[in-house]
C-alpha cells in the first residue's frame, strides 16, 4: 500500500479509501473491512444517511461500523482515518437543505454515538446550501473542531466556486478551512444533465483547475463509475439510471483505450482506471465500493500501477483534455 499526507492536515492516508456501506453484520462483506486493513488500508468513509432508506430508517451503516470498530479496540481506532458525513437532506425531499448549525450538531452527535468514538478525523458536509454564507458554516465547524468532536472537515457535492469562496474566507480570517473535496468522479465522463438528483456534483473543469492550483485533496466517490467499464466488457446490463449517466460515445472510446492499456500491463480495466485516478496532479484518494473480496482486492492492486506521460495522454483520449 502507498500512503499520502492530506495537505493542511496531519492525516497520512492510504491512497485507497474504503466506502464502508455495509448495513448488516451478518453480511459476508464484513470480512472486507479486515482484508482492507490487512493489506494496509487505513481510510474508511461512511455517512449519517447511509441506511436511512431501509425500513428502520436510521444511520444503520454507522452503527454497524461502530460496533466493528469497538471490537477492534482503542489502539486500532487511533491507527485509522475515520470519515463520515452529515447535513444530507431528508430522503424524498432533496430541496430541503439541512446545513444549519443545529442540523449538523444533531447529525454529528448521532454519528459519534453510533460510531462509538469521541472524534471524527474528517467530517464531510454531505450537500451544500448555496444560500447559506460560507462564513456561518466555517464558524460552527471550527467550534466543533475546538470542542474536539472533529479534527478536520471537507465538503461533498459542492461547486468549486463555493469551495473557493470558503478557502478565501478561511485564509482571510485565520481559521481552519476545508481540507478536502468529495465529488463524483471516475475515469468515465459523466452526463451531469442525466442525473435526476441535482444536488450531486461531479468533477468539472473549474474544480479540476482549482485543485491543481491549490493542491487540495480529492476523495472521489463512484470512482469506478458504478462498474460501467467492467459491465461493458462482460455484456452485463447496467441499472437504467446509471446507464444514462455513463453510456456515451466518449466513454466507449475510453473503454477501448482501457482495454489496450490493461492488456499491455496484464491487469484489469478496473485497475487501469483507478491507477489513472491516482496519477492526478493533486492528492486523489478514490473511495472504492465492493460487492465482495475479489472486487476489493482488485481495486487495491491498482496502487502498484504507474503511468508515464505518454500513457496518461493516451488515456485522456483528447490530448487537450484536463481529465
Amino acid at each position: 500500500m502507498r500512503y499520502i499526507r492530506l495537505p493542511r492536515t496531519d492525516l497520512k492516508s492510504s491512497v485507497i479509501c474504503l466506502g464502508s456501506m455495509v448495513s448488516d453484520e451478518r453480511s459476508p462483506l464484513m470480512v472486507c473491512f479486515d482484508e482492507f486493513v490487512e493489506r494496509g488500508g487505513n481510510c474508511f468513509d461512511t455517512a449519517n444517511m447511509y441506511g436511512r432508506w431501509l425500513p428502520e430508517g436510521t444511520n444503520v451503516n454507522e452503527q454497524v461500523f461502530g460496533r466493528w470498530l469497538a471490537r477492534k479496540g482503542p489502539a486500532f481506532r487511533d491507527s485509522i482515518i475515520l470519515c463520515t458525513k452529515g447535513g444530507h437532506p431528508p430522503l424524498g425531499h432533496m430541496d430541503q437543505h439541512r446545513l444549519s448549525k443545529q442540523d449538523i450538531a444533531s447529525d454529528l452527535e448521532e454519528s459519534l454515538r453510533a460510531l462509538q468514538v469521541e472524534t471524527v478525523d474528517l467530517y464531510w458536509l454531505h450537500r451544500d446550501d448555496p444560500s447559506m454564507p460560507v462564513s456561518e458554516i466555517l464558524t460552527y465547524l471550527n467550534e466543533f473542531a475546538a470542542q474536539g468532536k472533529i479534527r478536520f472537515f471537507g465538503v461533498s457535492n459542492w461547486r468549486a466556486s463555493r469551495i473557493r469562496e470558503a478557502d478565501a474566507y478561511a485564509r482571510e480570517h485565520g481559521i481552519q478551512g476545508f481540507v478536502a473535496n468529495q465529488p463524483m468522479w471516475s475515469y468515465a465522463l459523466i452526463n451531469q444533465s442525466a442525473i435526476d438528483e441535482h444536488t450531486m456534483v461531479a468533477m468539472d473543469e473549474d474544480a479540476f483547475l482549482f485543485h491543481s492550483k491549490t493542491g487540495l485533496s480529492v476523495l472521489p466517490y463512484s470512482s469506478n463509475a458504478k462498474g460501467y467499464f467492467q459491465k461493458q466488457i462482460l455484456g452485463e446490463t447496467m441499472r437504467k439510471d446509471y446507464a444514462t449517466w455513463y453510456d456515451r460515445p466518449e466513454n466507449r472510446a475510453r473503454l477501448d483505450i482501457l482495454v489496450e492499456v490493461a492488456a499491455e500491463r496484464e491487469c484489469s480495466v478496473t485497475q487501469v482506471s483507478l491507477a489513472y485516478m491516482l496519477a492526478q496532479p493533486f492528492p486523489t484518494i478514490p473511495i472504492v465500493g465492493f460487492s465482495g473480496s475479489h472486487q476489493l482486492l482488485e481495486s487495491m492492486a491498482a496502487v502498484d500501477i504507474s503511468f508515464d506521460l505518454a500513457t496518461m495522454n493516451r488515456l485522456r483520449v483528447d490530448p487537450h483534455a484536463l481529465f
